[in-house]
């Protein structure tokens, strides 16, 4: 039998309409999958209200008067709309602005060619092509390949006042590089600040993430159609009152190893001054190795010849992109469903390359972006992912256990490394004694399962990226270990306990999961919401958080001589050295060593 284990999945989240129970001739990882995705975009009104006021342009910015609700950018005029924060604050709202030219496939975008009429910014544009999230089945795909918006959201100037520009987040989506959209992040908690707020599209999946690996097709075309966006901001934030000296990038999961890539990107100097982390980093083992397999395993199953790259982008052209969809889900490593179309390492002779070197180098020598950092996990990141899928299959564990030694490097994915089988062994014998301690695995030993998952897969590679980071930058590390009364595991699988698992922490900064409902007035959920949004936005506007909570009222910065966790409850608490046996197990195993030889 084959195990499946589900990676890096999309974390916007709607309502499953059926329970914990495959239907027949649906795989355990298509079930997850489509239990998650059936829900992402059900709940998530556009914005409809009309515009009625006006955003006076910054000091330094002058523009003439122009009629309410419009906006005068150097790509042309912008009419938006008023909308209602949680707390009941104005802000308004420019939606579906294009950044980019629509792109040919497979070549990087271009920035969007100004425009002469007042253009209506109140509907969201087409998400970028990815399997259907209403419905979740295998055999639809929603979008469209001209797909390349923004959308920015700007605090009423009533109550953000002066001369004073705002300072401004721009966050990156996650979805496992192959689904989600920046509309699927509602900011209406956020704008109860004074900050701007900015989400954009980005081309997911083989679009945006396939490579020749020899400059025939382009790697990172997802990161680049982000720098694409993030430079348009710069140029343009201004004119809506915002900061382009005071950027923020943020994101979660995906979008949280794409913003920790844009720390480490030469191409990305200069346009950013801080970063938000959240369960992703370029520590964690998704940079896609030998990716040209992969387009050539994606040619045969849509019969393009592979005999030179060119041939195969040609052919791959004349596909729909509702077919390489389709076909792109198919590409699995026998128990593995891994992240196969993510961030590369380009060729130095690359196409304006995003990222030609091992960003662990970049980042540990201090070649990227020296910006403060904020990274960190959630409690339990595992559960949602591989260990689930385990402990939920009786006839997978008993495999598991049969067959460790072969089983484990793929599921700890170091079954790609080059090394002899007795090191293979050891490694998977080190991490077998230290999580089950001789028991089998089961639901007995679930959390050392849900703790191995998560500390190879997220908990390792942030503490790593927050190591090396504060040795040229301020870094601030988290752990979230807040419950609340609703979890997003618990609701979509129908489990019988509260769990914090991966993507726990968005219900608390957006408004984004319809199947978590809103936090309750006076409910300990909401006084965390606005704890965890005070402190982001503390960050977002200074660079150092603070006002924390009551009881700690400063964030004890990580360095490698004191490796500091902020956990982030009610209350909080600065913990030093929070999991150090199961980072220094992580660190002892070294697979660096065995990946990188030269440079580990």
């Amino acid at each position: 039998m084959k195990i499946f284990i589900l990676v890096f999945i999309s974390f916007s989240i709607g309502h499953p309409s059926h329970g914990g129970i495959p239907k027949e001739n649906e795989t355990l990882t298509q079930h997850i999958a489509g239990s998650i995705f059936k829900a992402i975009v059900a709940g998530h009104p556009h914005l409809l209200n009309s515009a009625t006021s006006t955003i006076p342009p910054p000091p330094t910015v002058s523009s003439p008067p122009l009629e309410p609700g419009v906006v005068s950018t150097k790509s042309g005029k912008l009419r938006g709309q008023i909308l209602t924060s949680r707390g009941g604050k104005k802000y308004y709202a420019f939606t579906g602005i294009p950044y980019a030219e629509r792109a040919p496939r497979f070549e990087i975008a271009e920035p969007v060619r100004p425009w002469k009429d007042i253009r209506d910014a109140v509907n969201y544009s087409s998400i970028c092509p990815q399997q259907d999230p209403i419905l979740g089945k295998p055999d639809e795909v929603m979008g469209d390949e001209d797909c390349l918006y923004l959308n920015i959201y700007v605090p009423h100037e009533e109550r953000c006042t002066g001369d004073q520009k705002l300072p401004v987040l721009f966050h990156i989506h996650g979805g496992a590089f192959t689904s989600g959209s920046g509309e699927l992040y509602d900011p209406i908690f956020l704008m109860d600040e004074c900050i701007i707020y900015v989400s954009a599209n980005y081309r997911l999946g083989v679009l945006g993430f396939l490579t020749t690996d020899d400059g025939i097709i382009g790697g990172n075309l997802g990161m680049k159609d982000n720098l694409v966006a993030l430079k348009w901001i710069h140029e343009n934030v201004e004119y809506f009152r915002g900061d382009k000296n005071a950027i923020t990038l943020t994101g979660i999961s995906a979008g949280g190893t794409i913003v920790s890539h844009f720390m480490a990107s030469p191409a990305a100097k200069g346009l950013f001054h801080r970063v938000i982390a959240q369960s992703g980093s370029t520590m964690t083992p998704f940079i896609i190795r030998d990716p040209k397999q992969y387009a050539v395993r994606l040619g045969k199953l849509l019969n393009c010849t592979d005999e030179s790259s060119l041939e195969l982008k040609e052919c791959l052209r004349t596909k729909s992109y509702v077919d390489i969809i389709k076909e792109q889900s198919k590409i699995t490593n026998w128990i593995v469903d891994f992240v196969r179309f993510g961030p590369v390492i380009e060729p130095t002779d690359a196409l304006e390359p995003f990222q030609t070197k091992d960003p662990y180098l970049r980042i540990k020598n201090g070649e990227g972006s020296r910006v403060p950092l904020i990274t960190g996990v959630i409690k339990d990141e595992g559960i949602l992912l591989n260990a689930y899928a385990m402990l939920s299959n009786k006839q997978a564990l008993d495999e598991l256990n049969a067959n460790w030694y072969d089983l484990a490097p793929n599921v700890f994915l170091y079954n790609h490394i080059n090394m002899s089988t007795e090191e293979r062994n050891t490694i998977s014998d080190k991490i077998k004694e230290f999580y089950f301690q001789g028991k089998p695995i089961g639901p007995e030993t679930a959390q050392g399962l849900i703790d191995s998952n998560s500390d190879r897969y997220f908990n390792y590679g942030s503490w790593e990226e927050a190591t090396l980071h504060s040795k040229f930058a301020p870094s601030y590390h988290y752990t979230l270990m807040f419950k609340g009364n609703y979890s997003l595991a618990t609701a979509l699988f129908n489990l019988p306990n509260l769990v914090v698992s991966h993507g726990h922490d968005a219900q608390f900064l957006y408004k984004n999961y319809p199947i978590v409902p809103l936090p309750e007035v006076g409910s300990d959920r909401l006084r965390f919401s606005e704890h965890l949004i005070k402190l982001w936005v503390s960050f977002i506007k200074s660079g150092k958080p603070s006002d924390v909570y009551p009881n700690v009222k400063e964030w004890i910065p990580f360095t490698s001589q004191n490796p500091s966790t902020l956990l982030l409850d009610l209350p909080a608490e600065n913990f030093p050295d929070f999991r150090k046996e199961r980072m220094e197990l992580w660190r002892s195993l070294n697979l660096r060593k065995f990946e990188f030889p030269h440079d580990a």
